[in-house]
């Protein structure tokens, strides 16, 4: 059978129409093609019922050294042959720190640490002037911000080049977290509290070469205390003991004479009342024959309550009575 093809027009969006029959009139297949019509639109999502999960936070790196109360942040500074510096300041939650420590490192590695120090006149905030050790350059540096409680990985990172300096006093690479991490431990498990009356805080002298000296009142819960000790420590060493003395304005100061080997070693303050020992607000840092504080503008320690005694709470127990 022999087929013929005819092209004709048909009417209706351009159609076409091929036809296929046989020379007789025998059968006939007819097949139209054309644009093909639009597709009904497909019905919108069905509704989720429940709670819509989100996408998990990124883990914090698991192996960066974070640092717990009475060890050290150590650097290794033979296996590196290269390094730079880097002069930070640290915020938490917009309000710059007042102590602590900072470490520079990659991975587990640490890299290089600093305790804050003051800033030039005119500055505000502590500042950290961290040497960052390395052989090569390139590597991806994390920094840790050590509270005496916790340590906070901050925000930033960063990679330097051989000899680098990154920040200066007046315009420091700017560190920060959103705020502190949680202690999960007492901020202070080794201080050298006082058990009692017949205990003395000793002062190991000969085994420092270098001191300031401090001028400083004790207000607690708002109230200057009259008498008393005060002493200053790192860690459990006891670095310095104070009595109380009456100053030209009838108040009470304590004055007190620093000892360390090298600068930067962060201080924190004890009061004695003679029943128990109250740790104090404020710790700082001091420079070598630094003087902090005077009989006119003492430097001012804090605590919101005094520590319970041990044998009970009751003041008639106090050597030293708060006034």
């Amino acid at each position: 059978m022999s087929l013929s093809v005819s092209h004709l027009s048909s009417s209706g969006a351009n159609a076409n129409v091929f036809t296929w029959g046989g020379a007789s009139g025998g059968n006939v297949l007819t097949v139209t093609y054309g644009p093909v019509p639009p597709s009904p639109p497909s019905p919108p999502p069905a509704a989720t019922v429940g709670p819509v999960s989100s996408p998990s936070p990124t883990a914090v790196q698991s192996n960066f050294p974070l640092r717990p109360p009475a060890t050290e942040w150590t650097v290794n500074t033979a296996d590196y042959e290269n390094d730079a510096s880097l002069t930070a300041s640290v915020t938490i939650g917009g309000i710059a720190v007042t102590t602590g420590e900072v470490a520079a490192v990659v991975g587990s590695s640490v890299r290089g640490v600093q305790a804050g120090a003051a800033g030039p006149p005119g500055t505000s905030g502590l500042l950290f002037s961290v040497t960052v050790k390395f052989n090569e350059a390139g590597e991806t540096f994390n920094f840790l911000y050590y509270d005496g409680c916790a340590t906070t990985v901050l925000a930033e990172t960063r990679s330097f080049e051989i000899n680098a300096i990154i920040g200066s006093a007046i315009t420091p690479f700017a560190l920060s977290a959103p705020s502190l991490a949680v202690c999960d431990q007492p901020a202070t498990p080794n201080y050298p509290l006082r058990p009692d009356v017949a205990t003395e805080w000793v002062v190991i002298t000969a085994d420092y070469e270098n001191d300031a000296t401090v001028t400083s009142i004790v207000t607690i819960g708002g109230v200057e205390m009259s008498s008393g000790e005060v002493a200053a420590v790192v860690d459990s060493s006891v670095r310095a003991v104070g009595t109380a003395s009456s100053t030209p304005s009838g108040g009470t100061a304590f004055s007190l004479q620093i000892k360390f080997n090298e600068a930067g070693e962060t201080f924190n303050f004890l009061y004695y009342d003679g029943c128990a020992t109250t740790v104090l607000t404020e710790s700082r840092t001091f420079t070598i024959n630094e003087n902090v504080g005077s009989l006119i503008t003492p430097f001012e320690l804090t605590a919101a309550s005094l520590a319970e005694c041990a044998g009970g709470s009751g003041s008639s127990s106090r050597a030293y009575p708060p006034p």
